[in-house]
Formats: C-alpha cells, structure tokens, sequence
C-alpha cells in the first residue's frame, strides 16, 4: 500500500495534467484516494525552522510528497477558494502530514491553525491563460498593533510596489487575496483588487474577459493605492497608477432589477431582440440599459450567451430548480434559443417523471443504480454522488432499498438541500407499494410539511384511472 501511494503521489506531483495511463476503474482510485493530500493548517510564524523562508510561499515535507527538496508546487484548496498557494518542499521544517501556512494566506483560505484542509494541484483552465499578469492592482493599509507606535506612516508608493513586486515575484495571486509586508517597521496589509492579463486593445477585440487572478512577473505593472472609506494609516506620496484608459466602446453596462449591473460585450448580446437597439447604439459608444431579471439569473443567461457566441449552446448546464426563472428571463429578453432551451429542458423534466413499482427501484440498485425514495418519492441520485459533501459512499450504504427520508432529515438540517431535489426525481412510488418500502424510524411531520411544500412538483401517486365515453 505505502509503495502505491509513493507512486500515485509521484504521479501527481509530475503531470500537470493529472492524465494517467491506468484503466479507468484505477484511475478513479487515483483520483478519489491519491489526488490530494489531506494536510493540517500550522501557523507558519511560530516555526523556528520557518523563520528565513519566504513570507509569500507555504511550506510542505518532503515525506507527503515525494519530490525533490526545493521543488515548489502550487496547490489549491479542494473545493472553495480562488487563491492558489505556492508551496515550498521541506525536510523536516513542518512535521509530515501538515502545511505551514503565513497569517495572510490563512485569512485569504479562511482557514486556522490546527484546522485539517484538502489540496490538489493547481492546473490552470484555459480561459486563465496567458497566466503572466499584465497590470495587478492593490490597496494598501497599516496593520496597528496593540500597545505599540500606531501613528499615520508616511510611505513612498513607487518603492513600496518595487518591494511588492520583489515579494510577490513569480506568485498567483487572486482578487481578494491579501498579502502581509513588513515595510520601514511596520505591517502592511495588501488587498488585490484587480488583475489583468490582456492589453486594452486585447481586451477591446476579446469577445469574453475575465481575469480573477493570475501570476506576478517582473513585467506586471504593480498599482498601489489606499482604501478611500477607511483610515489606512499610512499617507502615500507617488502613489502609482495604471494610465487612465477610455471606456470600452461596443459594450453595453446591462442594470438588473435589484440593481447590479455587468458590462457585455455587444456581439454577445445579438440573440436578444429585446437590445437590438442598444446593440446597434454601442457601435458608436457605451451605453446602458436596464432588465427587469434578477442579478442571479442574469448571471446564468451571460453563460448561456456565451456559449451561444461560440455555438456550444448544448454545453451549457443549468439546474433544475432555475429553468422557469430562466424562462422568465428568456421572454424578457426575447431570446429564442434560450426560450427553446428552457421549454425542453421542462419538457425532459416532464417526461421521465413516472409511477413505479418497490421491485422496479429494487432491481434498477441491483444493476448498479442508485435509485432512493423519500416520501415515496424516487430519486436517482448516481450522478450527484461524486459531489456530495458527505461522501460517494453513504448513500449506498444507508439509503438504498430502504425509505430514507429519516435520514435525509437527519443529515440536511438546512432547507437548501431541498431545492436540489427536482433535479433528481424521476417519479413516485405507486400508492399499493408504499407499505413495502422497508422502515426503520419515522420522520417528524414538522419535516413532512415542510418537504411537501417544497416538492410541489410531484405527481400523484395513485395510477390513472381509464375512462371511457360512452355514446
């Protein structure tokens, strides 16, 4: 086992791509087990042997991951954050089985010292690319510490973005992440609040830009600035600035009804009937239009027109949950392809939704299925389980043949969990089987309720009845 694991960990540490020649059935064991290291957060400034290394970077023994001393390796967290960390390995700088984290990349991760985390390697996707970052903008404020000199510190922008610019040499950094530099005496701390890796002519004839993080090189041009509604506590002479550039002609800044806006790029917004005005007005300048489509759905329509723009509209996913709002906006917009999408998508939906037998959900399991009912309900949840936070393992093993709508009470205190349950209903089971479904404790009818008010999508359980015209 320890020699499959050297080489699984060897594998990941080598291909940025993560491809692997096994079989599939070894690939996903790869994949599920060796993939990522399961690490526990150490305050990287309590260490001794920590105490030359680089501020900006993590450290890692070299017994997790078998590579070199030396080798940097950039990790991200599993699942939920942005921010990429480069790691340093070590030998015996942090015990094994733990990463040694500075105080600003915990606070950038939310993370605490002590706390177990999940990483993998970090493979950028290909809209990220190039990755070489052309303009980072930052604001920049004193940490003030307790019982010690906290008066206004005058500083000199142009050598603060050089020492910035040392610090973070060759380091991806993502909007939102600060970084923690000790400058003249005192701590400051440097929010990044913008990145680009485009030219403003690149960004002009790009049809899609957005660009959230990306790496520090000795050619990004470092802005510094102070934050204006809060006391920064520093007074910044020469501050540096990216020069002022005009605002992007064809695009049109699209307002929602809850007030949020995003500028689009006009060629994006052709298949909506309802810009085609401000589509022809952008031209010629910037203009602004307002929807009556909340921020969310809005959002998930830009994904849409996206894909549209480069005809991969079957590409694009959206759940369940969100098609009759989706739909709304649709016809709002006068956009027929999403209208279309939407209509099949419900129509799918309507289709495969049916009565069944105990034994039908029975040996559909039996097959390899992961079919579980709640309430009588039938959900086919197989696609979901690489996804669930509990684990690919506990609905198997607890949910199936049985009913598990005491479990599914038990685990899911948050009524979020509800709305994911359209997306996997298929049907019902018939009224006559229900006593058949095997029970081992009940759920509270306060649950009950509130499910049924949720799924209100369901069909009846009872089969139809023929009726026939007589004449």
């Amino acid at each position: 086992e320890e020699e499959a694991r050297a080489m699984a960990v060897r594998h990941v540490a080598v291909d940025p791509e993560g491809c692997s020649s096994l079989d599939e059935g070894d690939a996903e064991y790869i994949k599920d087990v060796w993939n990522a290291w399961e690490l526990q957060v150490v305050a990287k400034e309590g260490l001794e042997t920590c105490r030359n290394a680089r501020k900006t970077v993590a450290i890692l023994d070299q017994q997790d991951v078998a590579v070199d001393v030396g080798t940097e390796m950039e990790l991200v967290l599993d699942k939920g954050s942005d921010v990429v960390v480069t790691a340093v390995v070590q030998k015996g700088w942090v015990k094994p089985g733990c990463i040694a984290l500075g105080e600003d990349l915990r606070h950038s991760l939310h993370l605490v010292h002590h706390m177990n985390s999940r990483w993998v390697r970090y493979c950028p996707k290909p809209a990220e690319l190039p990755l070489d970052l052309l303009k980072l903008e930052l604001e920049v404020r004193r940490i003030k510490t307790s019982g010690k000199n906290n008066k206004i510190s005058e500083v000199d922008g142009v050598e603060l973005a050089a020492s910035l610019q040392e610090e973070l040499q060759g380091i991806i950094v993502a909007v939102g992440q600060v970084v923690l530099l000790p400058y003249q005496g005192v701590m400051l701390a440097a929010q990044v609040m913008g990145t680009s890796n485009l030219s403003e002519e690149e960004k002009e004839a790009a049809l899609f830009f957005h660009c959230y993080r990306g790496r520090v090189t000795t050619n990004t041009f470092i802005s510094v600035s102070v934050p204006d509604n809060i006391d920064a506590g520093i007074i910044l002479h020469n501050c540096t600035k990216a020069p002022e550039t005009t605002p992007a002609r064809g695009e049109v800044d699209v307002y929602t009804n809850d007030g949020e806006w995003f500028p689009v790029k006009k060629q994006i917004l052709r298949p909506c009937i309802s810009f085609t005005t401000h589509v022809r007005k952008a031209a010629g300048a910037r203009i602004s239009v307002h929807v009556d489509v909340p921020c969310l759905i809005f959002d998930k329509v830009l994904i849409f027109l996206e894909l549209q723009a480069q005809n991969k509209e079957r590409e694009y996913e959206v759940d369940i949950g969100a098609l009759e709002s989706l739909l709304t906006a649709a016809e709002v917009l006068n956009n027929c392809a999403l209208r279309d999408f939407c209509l099949d998508r419900l129509g799918d939906f309507s289709s495969r939704m049916r009565l069944y037998c105990w034994e039908e959900v029975i040996q559909n399991n039996s097959k390899g299925g992961v079919w579980i009912a709640i309430d009588g309900m039938v959900l086919d949840v197989k696609r979901w389980l690489p996804e669930h936070p509990g684990g690919q393992r506990i609905i198997p093993e607890q949910a199936k043949n049985v009913d598990s709508t005491t479990f599914f009470e038990v685990y899911h205190a948050s009524r979020e969990s509800f709305l994911y349950l359209k997306h996997f209903y298929i049907g019902e089971v018939q009224e006559d089987d229900l006593c058949l479904i095997p029970r081992s404790t009940l759920p509270s009818e306060e649950f009950l309720v509130q499910l049924r008010e949720y799924t209100d999508f369901r069909i009846s359980n009872k089969p139809a009845v023929e009726t026939f015209k007589s004449f």
